[in-house]
């Protein structure tokens, strides 16, 4: 593994979408879980991730779901901090 997630899945607890099963649509894996499950099983569903340096934000179906600052330090290795790459052109 070399680095973090975006998860696709969708359980949630006794019918609370904002009670999670583990790490669901949306979330950084291992990072941070999803505010809410938006997606239901067996639908299409979009996706818009952004990241920038060791902030991520993800929105599923246009409601954001997760907004993350990964304050590990910066590392080579993403497993023990956070990789710095630069954006592409």
């Amino acid at each position: 593994m070399k680095g973090d997630e975006s998860q696709r899945q969708n359980g949630f607890l006794k019918g609370d979408r904002t009670k999670s099963i583990h790490y669901d649509t949306g979330a950084i894996f291992p990072g941070k879980t999803a505010r809410r499950v938006v997606t239901d099983d067996f639908e299409w569903f979009s996706k818009t991730l952004i990241a920038e340096g060791p902030h991520i934000a993800v929105w599923v179906n246009g409601n954001q779901v997760t907004d993350w600052m990964d304050c590990h330090k910066p590392d080579k290795i993403p497993v023990v901090g956070y990789e710095r790459r630069r954006a592409r052109s």
